[in-house]
């Protein structure tokens, strides 16, 4: 791999957040985040192949949206197709052999996926419980006092505003500490359990940094959506392309794996 990285990208990985034999035990204990860098690494990553990609992000939505009328396919469909954006631009940036095909490798590791998928469900629904708790007061207090009480109005204008903030804040909470969940997957071997897990942990390090990629992919996917849609498949494939570059950038894709954490991780 390093005869493929030129030489300063061998010093800022080797040299600061992992080298070669390192666990995620040793990356845990304090590691350096560039936003620019990652960054970087994934714009390049996509840029070699953008017309595959955005034939992909088309096949992908259709995909999904065909499942999501059969619910137990859009489960089983779902996290191995996002899997692919990241195991594609991994060999991409990597100059390695790939073809269109490559997008479905997601598929050799779905159980694990689904793994993932499920305590991804279950985190949201933890982070849900207080706008759960707000509607069924709410209905409550409308037996009570009816809808023609002004102040109940006013009261529950106010509250959705408040509603609303706070989905935001679920929204970009549950994708910063995820964000690494499916490259654990994919790259590190991992189990769903152990790659929540460990994604939680690495997010934590740097919380504040996860947080804004969160938002800035976020807003990036907004953006797209706006124009007709059509943006999206611009901005979809971009977004799963600077996932691998987080977690590049951060793990990267040496042999991690050493006696001390053989059965929890990692990366190869």
């Amino acid at each position: 791999m390093e005869d493929l990285l030129d030489e300063q990208e061998q010093s800022y990985n080797n040299g600061n957040n992992w080298r070669e034999g390192d666990s995620l035990e040793t990356i845990l204990r304090g590691y350096q985040f560039d936003f620019s860098k990652f960054f970087e690494i994934g714009w390049k990553a996509f840029s070699k192949d953008i017309g595959w990609y955005i034939l992909y992000a088309l096949v992908f939505l259709i995909l999904a949206v065909i499942s999501v009328f059969t619910i137990v396919g859009w489960i089983f469909v779902l996290m191995p197709l996002s899997a692919g954006f990241v195991i594609y631009a991994k060999k991409a940036y990597l100059d390695e052999e790939r073809s269109f095909e490559t997008f479905f490798e997601g598929f050799k590791f779905i159980w694990s996926l689904l793994g993932v998928f499920g305590l991804t469900i279950l985190t949201g629904i933890i982070l849900y419980i207080p706008i759960i708790i707000f509607a069924g007061a709410s209905i409550i207090e409308s037996i009570s006092y009816g809808v023609d009480d002004p102040f109940f109005m006013q009261d529950v204008l106010s509250g959705n505003l408040a509603l609303q903030s706070y989905q935001y804040v679920v929204n970009f909470v549950s994708q910063a500490v995820l964000f690494l969940s499916i490259p654990l997957v994919v790259f590190g071997k991992l189990k769903g359990w152990d790659a929540f897990i460990w994604s939680l942990r690495l997010c934590f390090q740097k919380f504040g940094w996860f947080l804004l990629v969160a938002i800035v992919t976020y807003v990036m996917n907004m953006v797209g959506a706006l124009f007709c849609g059509i943006g999206i498949l611009f901005t979809l494939p971009l977004t799963e392309a600077l996932r691998f570059g987080l977690y590049y950038h951060i793990v990267g894709l040496g042999d991690k794996s050493t006696p001390e954490v053989e059965e929890a991780g990692y990366a190869k």
